[in-house]
């Protein structure tokens, strides 16, 4: 992993701002325009359906939440864009008021451009510590609840 958080370049998502995520959700077009986006698994996780998706880590590896690796297109690589991206994400999740942020470490599951299957990147996801547990997603999938 990134020996330091500045280093990292990635996000794992895994609901409303997947880009194939099918609610249409305002923030969803805005925050993937001019990133990369790869399908990608988070291991030792679980999907929740609240108010909006949630993960739970747990010390299972066969626990697997589904979603994508985005990062900024080839075009837009500078500290500036990040940067923007970043605090664009954290206005979404309304960091750290409602969701919190942690550096994890995403698996790429599709062969696309540069990036292989079994890939791992450190990435930065959003999760709550507080939230209604009564509703898994079994698939693990926000996509295919």
């Amino acid at each position: 992993m990134a020996n330091n958080n500045k280093d990292i370049r990635y996000f794992f998502v895994y609901g409303t701002l997947r880009e194939d995520d099918e609610q249409n959700s305002p923030w969803r077009d805005p925050f993937n325009k001019d990133m990369i986006s790869v399908k990608a698994k988070l291991p030792s996780s679980k999907l929740y359906c609240d108010t909006y998706p949630c993960i739970d880590f747990t010390d299972d590896p066969n626990d697997v939440v589904v979603g994508c690796l985005v990062t900024p297109d080839e075009d837009h690589k500078d500290d500036e864009f990040w940067n923007e991206k970043l605090i664009s994400a954290d206005k979404v999740e309304d960091y750290p008021n409602w969701y919190n942020r942690k550096v994890v470490e995403a698996i790429v599951t599709e062969n696309k451009g540069k990036y292989k299957v079994d890939d791992k990147f450190p990435s930065f996801v959003y999760y709550r510590e507080d939230f209604n547990r009564e509703d898994l997603i079994e698939s693990g999938d926000w996509t295919n609840k």
